[in-house]
């Protein structure tokens, strides 16, 4: 069985999509309706609560990468990565991580590492279809002006995933060969600078969080964790849980702060306590 092995979008959608919805909101006057993607721009006009519909956005590609060129910009900043760097992305979706560093670093290689069977699944699909439905379900007819616009913002008609996704395990000495086979070493002793995990320790129990961390440390010189903000509603879930591993991170950075540290369950003073100490951890 594949680490983070999540088979439906469903499992996604609480964790990953925080923030992205599509809104029908209609003028209190005029009764003109429009479509708002919250965060992805103002609204056109003024409304009130009951004239609005909301409809929860899956992983999409169009709200998610914007997220990911933020995550780009912090990860650079916190390593101080540059264009000349190899990084492997373990647990990186879509590969979303990927093309924003290389939109932001030209010449950076990475190589992008996903064993999610439902995300090697889908990842040549495109969203139109999901889409479509989602747009609908606003409230919005495929005959309305607004439904061209909304679909022109979310929608490119590509596939979800524009880079290769390597399924392997890095755990494994086999699933590390494979990986560094994916990247030229150009005369260095490793192919990889650096293997960064992308909020993937979070779906993980302490055993498989070290063992990736440890299979990290093995297949680059540095290594370093994003990790997501702890999240207070998982408090009532014995740790694991069934969900998620929340842990808080000593970090000045946005993200992982100190919060209920007097729950039973709640003993690790950090994610840093658990992993190798060499680690990096990024709240973002």
């Amino acid at each position: 069985m594949p680490l983070v092995d999540l088979t439906n979008n469903s499992a996604f959608e609480a964790y990953y999509n925080k923030g992205t919805n599509i809104w029908l909101i209609e003028h209190p006057t005029t009764g003109v309706r429009a479509v708002w993607i919250q965060g992805q721009g103002p609204q056109p006009f003024h409304t009130t609560f009951d004239k609005r519909k909301e409809v929860r956005v899956h992983y999409v590609r169009a709200l998610e990468l914007n997220a990911a060129r933020h995550r780009a910009k912090v990860l650079t900043a916190a390593v101080g990565l540059t264009a000349t760097e190899r990084v492997a992305i373990i647990g990186a979706g879509f590969g979303w991580l990927q093309e924003a560093l290389e939109e932001q670093l030209p010449g950076i290689e990475c190589v992008s590492v996903e064993t999610s069977s439902w995300i090697q699944s889908v990842k040549d699909q495109t969203e139109t279809a999901e889409l479509d439905i989602l747009i609908q379900e606003a409230g919005i007819l495929p005959i309305e002006a607004g439904y061209d616009a909304a679909m022109a913002r979310l929608n490119d008609g590509g596939f979800k995933a524009r880079r290769e996704l390597t399924d392997e395990d890095v755990t494994s000495g086999q699933g590390r060969a494979k990986i560094k086979a994916k990247v030229k070493p150009k005369g260095v002793p490793t192919p990889f600078t650096w293997a960064v995990s992308e909020h993937t320790l979070e779906w993980l129990d302490d055993a498989e969080a070290q063992a990736v961390d440890a299979g990290m440390h093995a297949l680059a010189p540095n290594v370093c964790h994003l990790l997501r903000e702890y999240d207070p509603r998982q408090a009532r879930h014995t740790e694991p849980g069934y969900k998620s591993n929340w842990k808080w991170l000593s970090s000045t950075n946005d993200g992982v702060k100190q919060e209920l540290t007097d729950l039973p369950w709640y003993t690790v003073d950090s994610w840093q306590a658990l992993l190798n100490a060499d680690s990096v951890l990024v709240g973002v």
